[in-house]
């Protein structure tokens, strides 16, 4: 089936944009991209029209959409101890089909945001079957935890027991493993995570570096999760006097293959673990600062040679999926740390939404851009009428004026999977 799209302009990101351009899609694969004249297919011109790739958010947890707004006020580990674990409790003993609704409302505002394809991270699937509903594409990391564990060798053997029933794929997309956080996965399970995704050539997605209570407790021996691990009697399971990267670092479990989030109190030795092996960090600037656990340097990351995508985190954390609000605040940050509005632009920030998401993901051969050859997955932004014309550029208009409402089609391997009224 041939279909395309006829605007005015066309953002691949993966190359320079055209104006009045087109896009035409077979078998939802792009075979040819244009200006002027256009193929019948691709319909009607439709000025004030921006076309970019489909957003890419690296980092999500979509069940989690079944906990937004608790605890919104909270600090980084209030909120989990006095929000999140909590509620995780009441939801798995007495309703857990709240898992699956939470799911298809985080795909569902994603979706109408123009996010195509995430990097969900859950230990339950709810969040892939809500993918398959919408039409989205996902990788997904299985969570693996082993702190809490009474056994932790027993919970490894159960944990193995859920790989190995996980399909081959999901719909001809890979899956991973998620050893949650540095903190919640000790050294024993940390290393068998990490073998396991390392013998099977999965990817591996995990939290690092996301709160000053994580690098006091691993590095200094100091803080509330050094003193709960004392009084648990646990402290023996983790190597201590390190930062977290440098703990994951010996571990192997950073590399090319791994992408990292937050890193919003790594410091510069960790930066330069993080560039010498390649790793991939996916910011998720909205959910820091909600949280107050701090700003990451995507400026400084970036000019290590860091490959840095977005997320969005949970909808317990970042309270809604609007990604053009990401784009936005990850701007707005960058430039106040530095207080120079040249260290990050809307060019920038519009390849970590869509090429630098989808290489973190190990999808940059087939998504994140509209060459020929990569998937059919596009949004049509309503971002250039008469009443917001004066912006530098079509990228500066979607990501400064872009917002869900101004999202008219959301298509993905050629199929329109939203359009706007209908």
């Amino acid at each position: 089936m041939r279909t395309g799209v006829f605007a005015e302009w066309i953002v691949p990101v993966d190359g320079p944009p055209v104006e009045r351009g087109w896009i035409l899609a077979e078998d939802g694969i792009v075979v040819d991209v244009g200006s002027g004249h256009a193929p019948e297919a691709c319909g009607p011109y439709r000025p004030g029209m921006v076309v970019t790739p489909g957003f890419v958010s690296a980092h999500v947890h979509l069940p989690l959409g079944a906990l937004r707004g608790v605890a919104d006020d909270a600090s980084f580990l209030p909120w989990i101890s006095r929000g999140v674990l909590p509620a995780t409790s009441r939801i798995d003993t007495e309703a857990p089909h709240l898992w699956l609704e939470g799911a298809r409302l985080s795909a569902s505002e994603l979706l109408r945001s123009g996010v195509t394809c995430v990097g969900e991270n859950h230990f339950r699937l709810d969040g892939m079957r809500a993918l398959s509903e919408k039409g989205m594409r996902g990788v997904f990391f299985a969570e693996v935890f082993g702190s809490l564990a009474p056994d932790e060798e027993a919970a490894w053997r159960e944990t193995e027991r859920r790989i190995d029933a996980l399909p081959s794929d999901f719909d001809g997309l890979p899956w991973g493993l998620s050893p949650h956080t540095p903190w919640t996965c000790p050294r024993f399970t940390l290393g068998k995570t990490v073998e396991r995704a390392r013998r099977d050539a999965r990817r591996l997605s995990f939290h690092l570096e996301e709160s000053a209570e994580e690098r006091d407790f691993l590095l200094r021996s100091t803080g509330p999760l050094h003193a709960a691990n004392a009084a648990r009697g646990t402290l023996e399971r983790f190597d201590l006097g390190m930062t977290p990267t440098e703990l994951v670092d010996r571990a192997g479990a950073l590399g090319p293959t791994s992408l990292v989030a937050h890193v919003v109190v790594a410091e510069s030795d960790d930066l330069d673990r993080l560039s010498r092996t390649g790793t991939h960090v996916v910011h998720c600037p909205t959910s820091n600062l909600k949280l107050g656990e701090g700003m990451a340097d995507v400026p400084e990351m970036r000019r290590r040679g860091i490959n840095v995508a977005l997320g969005t985190d949970s909808f317990a954390s970042s309270a809604r999926g609007d990604f053009f609000e990401e784009m936005r605040v990850a701007i707005w940050m960058a430039r106040g740390r530095r207080r120079d509005a040249s260290v990050l632009t809307a060019t920038d920030v519009l390849t970590m939404a869509t090429t630098n998401g989808a290489k973190a993901l190990g999808l940059d051969a087939r998504i994140g851009g509209l060459s020929v050859g990569k998937a059919a997955d596009w949004i049509v932004h309503d971002v250039l009428g008469p009443e917001r014309r004066g912006v530098s550029g079509p990228a500066d208009a979607v990501v400064f004026l872009g917002a869900p409402e101004h999202v008219r089609d959301v298509v993905i391997a050629g199929r329109v999977r939203h359009r706007k009224g209908a």
